[in-house]
């Protein structure tokens, strides 16, 4: 009779002989006992199922006394099977229960019974089954069974006697994620046997989706590596040591296509133990129904991937609707674009025209990259899957799917035939070398608009003409805007092709010299800090102007420049200043906040910080580690040829960084027209009653903005809307922030669905080091100075800064420096350039650091290894 036929006939009531044996072993091929129990049905269907189990037996109901008696044929029956279940040497045994109701489809009653494992002796396994028996009597059973609505339990029931294994490591796996129901197996494995089910260990934790794409969710930091000759291939992967991880990524792929498997033989979702020997062999040792499991999501809910690295320099804080409406807007255009020049075809890019309208979300407030609809995107240009990693190098992301848990599946470009990428390749080598020429007529473009606005518009335009304007310079911004967008492509694929053969040519410190030898002297968005160590030092040669700095609050200062003709000169030159760099500042691309321009106060704060602070440039840093970069190329026998390759790449990393922040200067420019224009169409609008306050406009998109001009607006009262939306960017305020990285199934309504009312516990401030990237070279030890808002701060000049992100409008912040610490960034960040530039030690990517650290602790940072440690805490912490 088949397995299946032995289940069967159990779970349907088949009966045997009533003269039967108090012993059931599976290997007689006699007739499965209706009561053997739930825990030795599920052995059955694992052996049923082809997988392996430990030999075992049964001694059934009724083979020992409630009272513990057991006659004397059936301890000599239980002593016969023990020597057969031994005959290979086998020592040790494991002793379950298997109850009528145990392991049932509506009730596991998990932890309810007894087991016992690596018992010796024949007396002791006796014992062990007597405990067995008699534990219902003991336990919580009972209990268990009235809260799930049943009565008493039968006090007669089998017990399980399996051979022992000894594990390199063992487990549980539930074929359905337990929580949500997804479709990807959950398994927890530790090297300690006994551990996870008796409570006393965590465990690692792995997810293998439908592909059998294992990630590695959590590793146990108690999980100590397997000692030498007891363990086979544990924790190492592909040959390779793997941190300590008790499963490498082939044996949880074998743990999960057990758990498949009996679900698919048993027909539910199934929650099973399992064990790897010492010598590497997976045997199941339990099978169960996952109990109270909910619906998975369906399937055909879209997956995206949100993450706001990089693009959270441009947009740090909450971010108003009109400027998210008109960088979604942006992002569009200049994409499709792009792809048109690279020689992606028209009908393509218009296919995927909804991609191009869906790169950047707006989430609680706060944009983020749709990294689905990014990578799809840039799928669609030559080179994708060669130079995807040089992406993420730029970008400080990775490719949808390669997080731990993330369920989406990997954007890949389809294979090319031949005669796409040759096309493709010459029209790129085509762009490369007119890029020149296309980035001067950028250039000329975007000045001679600027030129044209340098007047903001004339009080009293109408809204329609307001508006108008803004569509009309948009246009003529956006026409040429390829130049940027092909730039940072050029700059990706120079920069990364630099750092690939600078980590194989030069060795481990590759990665300090290549941030030394990209340093310039000269690149534009540096020059506005120059620019203010200059006015800082023609204060303090002028005795009268130091003195008015130093004893005027620069609150009034201003007030002062106008009531005193003799500091003309001194007004002249913050001025000129505001002129040439008034729109670079702090959240430049954010029309709701006030510029220099708009605000110079917090400008004339840094200028009187900074009277007392000397320069931090750097001279001369690049050409030494060039001429070290060239001894070390020599001393191999092709060393003249790398000398040739390594220039050629380092002179193109350095030019397209160059152009990269004197385009991104003109953006933020551009933007400040912007600014200027959306500030005098909320004053029409607030003068004419449509909205309450000017500022108001920045709550409304830009279509909504239209829409009251043409008629077209699906909301009556604008005032309302605005309303609205300030109580929910209220709301926003004052949740935790989301995480820098998460996805969504199905509608994005609410991200996570944080709850205002939901705080985050704050970090522990027992931590004293931790390890970054390194982005600008050079050592500082000094007090911290921790910034939220770089428009509020007071600057403390000798101080090493620490913020969450930064970006170019910071310099009047950094110029005076000791430091600078930044939780998300990356190599080519471009506060990383102007750091380089200025000389300022940098790290970034310190997650979570500036819960970590207050104003005034003292810390030490390294820019060229990454390294960062608290030396003393403001609370004398130690």
């Amino acid at each position: 009779m088949a397995a299946g036929d032995r289940v069967g006939n159990a779970v349907n009531g088949s009966t045997a002989s009533r003269e039967r044996s108090p012993i059931y072993e599976p290997s007689s091929g006699a007739a499965v006992p209706p009561d053997l129990g739930g825990k030795a049905l599920g052995l059955l269907a694992i052996a049923e199922a082809g997988l392996d189990t430990p030999p075992w037996f049964a001694v059934l109901p009724g083979s020992v006394q409630a009272n513990g008696s057991v006659a004397a044929a059936v301890r000599a029956q239980v002593a016969e099977a023990c020597r057969r279940l031994g005959s290979d040497g086998a020592e040790s045994f494991a002793i379950r229960s298997s109850a009528l109701d145990e392991d049932a489809p509506g009730q596991s009653f998990a932890g309810q019974y007894l087991s016992r494992l690596d018992v010796r002796g024949v007396d002791n396994v006796l014992q062990a089954i007597v405990s067995c028996v008699q534990w219902p009597a003991r336990g919580g059973v009972d209990a268990y069974r009235r809260a799930q609505g049943h009565g008493s339990a039968d006090p007669s029931m089998a017990v399980i006697v399996q051979q022992f294994v000894p594990p390199g490591s063992a487990g549980v796996a539930f074929s359905r994620a337990p929580l949500s129901g997804d479709d990807e197996v959950v398994i927890t494995a530790t090297r300690r046997a006994g551990a996870l089910t008796g409570g006393a260990a965590n465990g690692d934790e792995y997810r293998v989706a439908p592909d059998d794409r294992v990630a590695v969710v959590r590793v146990d930091p108690e999980e100590s590596p397997p000692m030498p000759g007891h363990g086979g291939t544990l924790g190492r992967v592909d040959g390779r040591a793997d941190n300590g991880r008790v499963l490498d990524d082939e044996q949880a792929r074998l743990v999960a296509q057990a758990a498949r498997l009996l679900e698919r033989r048993r027909g539910a979702p199934q929650d099973i133990e399992w064990a790897y020997s010492a010598m590497g062999q997976l045997f199941v040792l339990q099978a169960r129904p996952i109990t109270a499991l909910p619906m998975a999501a369906p399937s055909r809910a879209q997956v995206r991937v949100w993450d706001n690295a990089n693009i959270v320099e441009s947009f740090p804080d909450l971010t108003l609707p009109l400027t998210f409406s008109v960088a979604v807007g942006v992002y569009a255009t200049v994409y499709r674009a792009a792809c048109l020049a690279m020689g992606v075809p028209r009908a393509t890019v218009e296919r995927e025209a909804p991609l191009f309208e869906q790169m950047l979300g707006l989430l609680q407030g706060r944009v983020y990259y749709n990294l689905t609809s990014w990578y799809r995107v840039l799928a669609l240009l030559p080179g994708f899957r060669l130079t995807a990693g040089f992406l993420e190098a730029m970008m400080g992301t990775a490719r949808p799917g390669a997080r731990p848990q993330e369920r989406t599946v990997p954007v890949d470009a389809r294979a090319m035939r031949w005669w796409e990428i040759a096309r493709m390749t010459m029209r790129l080598s085509y762009r490369l070398l007119r890029f020149g020429s296309d980035a001067a007529r950028f250039q000329a473009s975007i000045a001679r608009l600027l030129e044209a606005q340098r007047e903001p518009p004339a009080p009293g335009a109408s809204p329609e003409t307001l508006l108008a304007e803004f569509d009309r310079f948009r246009a003529s911004a956006l026409r040429d805007w390829r130049a940027p967008i092909m730039n940072d492509l050029f700059l990706m694929l120079a920069h990364g092709a630099f750092r690939r053969v600078a980590d194989r040519w030069l060795g481990a410190d590759a990665r300090s010299l290549v941030n030394a030898l990209i340093v310039q002297g000269s690149v534009v968005s540096a020059q506005p800090g120059k620019d203010l160590l200059r006015i800082a030092a023609a204060i303090r040669e002028r005795t009268e102007w130091y003195q008015v700095i130093a004893s005027t609050p620069p609150e009034t200062l201003r007030a002062r420049f106008d009531g005193e003709p003799e500091l003309a000169g001194l007004a002249a030159l913050i001025d000129g200043y505001i002129e040439t760099w008034g729109d670079r500042s702090p959240r430049e691309l954010q029309l709701e906040r006030p510029s220099y321009r708009d605000d110079p106060l917090p400008l004339l704060r840094a200028v009187r910080s900074l009277v007392s602070a000397s320069s931090t440039e750097q001279d001369g840093v690049a050409a030494e580690a060039a001429m070290d970069v060239r001894r070390r190329l020599l001393t191999d026998p092709l060393g003249l040829l790398r000398v040739a390759v390594f220039s050629v790449l380092l002179r193109a990393t350095r030019r397209h960084i160059g152009w990269r922040e004197e385009m991104r200067l003109a953006r933020g420019q551009v933007f400040g027209v912007g600014r200027r224009i959306f500030r005098r169409l909320g004053e029409a609008l607030s003068d004419q009653g449509a909205l309450e306050r000017p500022e108001d406009v920045h709550y409304l998109s830009l279509d909504e903005l239209r829409g009251m001009i043409t008629g077209t607006a699906v909301v009556g009262d604008p005032r309302a809307l605005v309303r609205l939306r300030r109580a929910q960017y209220d709301d926003y305020a004052s949740r935790p922030r989301l995480p820098s990285r998460f996805e969504t199934r199905g509608l994005v309504v609410d991200p996570l669905g944080l709850d205002s009312s939901i705080g985050t516990p704050a970090p522990s401030r027992g931590i004293r080091a931790w390890k970054g990237i390194g982005t600008s070279n050079g050592r500082a030890r000094a007090p911290c100075l921790v910034v939220r808002d770089p428009m509020q701060v007071t600057l403390m000049p000798g101080h090493i800064i620490v913020a969450r992100t930064t970006d170019p409008g910071w310099v009047p912040i950094l110029v005076g420096a000791a430091g600078l610490l930044v939780e998300q960034g990356s190599l080519l960040s471009h506060s990383a350039i102007v750091a380089r530039e200025l000389g300022i030690p940098m790290v970034v990517g310190l997650d979570g650091l500036l819960d970590l650290v207050r104003t005034g602790d003292v810390l030490e940072l390294d820019g060229s290894t990454g390294e960062v440690r608290m030396e003393t805490a403001l609370d004398g912490a130690a």
